[in-house]
């Protein structure tokens, strides 16, 4: 349910932001969650909504989940940020893409993306985008066994 409120509400966002005649607001594609990790030395984002981009930089990914997404990406919508440590030191860049309230976590180990948006909706991680940048370094570590999340706090 909290998922369809999060993307009504970046659906009226989208219609005070977006200038009139430039973007069709049924191509956007809202996510509430994005993973990065590196995969074969390339960085990858992977979206809740099961888009995917590639680079060898954290901009070249994103350039690539624009060009090769269905809609057009909107990530003004991500709610939830999940790095693993080979992709920790890419949190300052975040900036540029995501909205400063952003809640970020540490992946341990593989974690599956469309669930692990349902679960964070239910139980929510304390360190935002804003937090780290002003200082706080630890994050809330999101594992997954057995098909199982765990948020240690």
């Amino acid at each position: 349910m909290r998922r369809w409120i999060v993307y009504l509400l970046a659906f009226a966002v989208a219609l005070l932001l977006i200038p009139s005649g430039q973007t069709d607001v049924g191509k956007l594609q809202p996510m509430e969650l994005l993973y990065i990790y590196k995969e074969n030395g390339a960085v990858s984002v992977r979206t809740d909504t099961g888009d995917l981009g590639r680079g060898s930089t954290l901009g070249e990914a994103m350039a690539d989940l624009k060009a090769t997404a269905p809609g057009e990406v909107f990530l003004e919508t991500a709610a939830y940020v999940v790095v693993t440590e080979q992709t920790r030191d890419l949190l300052p860049q975040l900036a540029a893409y995501v909205r400063p309230a952003a809640k970020l976590l540490l992946a341990k180990g593989d974690i599956d993306v469309e669930n692990a948006a349902v679960y964070l909706a239910v139980h929510d991680p304390a360190v935002t985008l804003k937090d780290y940048r002003a200082g706080e370094r630890r994050l809330p570590e999101l594992t997954m066994t057995e098909g199982r999340f765990d948020l240690g706090q």
